[in-house]
């Protein structure tokens, strides 16, 4: 999810994963895969930036979540070993 800015003012999360493209004519417009569309105030390139940071982060959460699940595996199987 990624928090932009509606054309209110009011703060809103999107789901990064739905959207389809983003135009500026001259505001800024997302387009979800779902047929929704939004009027932000952030730019394009704003929108990019979030969606790598909001992909890279999930990437590393993800990565050391499988790490900590290997890491206790080894150590429980370790702790059972005569």
């Amino acid at each position: 999810m990624i928090l932009v800015t509606d054309i209110s003012g009011s703060r809103i999360y999107l789901n990064s994963d739905l959207i389809e493209r983003v135009e500026c004519v001259p505001d800024t417009i997302i387009f979800l895969a779902n047929g929704h569309r939004y009027i932000i105030r952030e730019s394009p390139a704003d929108v990019v930036r979030l969606i790598e940071g909001h992909k890279r982060r999930s990437t590393l959460s993800h990565h050391q979540q499988h790490t900590q699940r290997a890491r206790y595996r080894l150590h429980s199987t370790a702790a059972c070993r005569p």
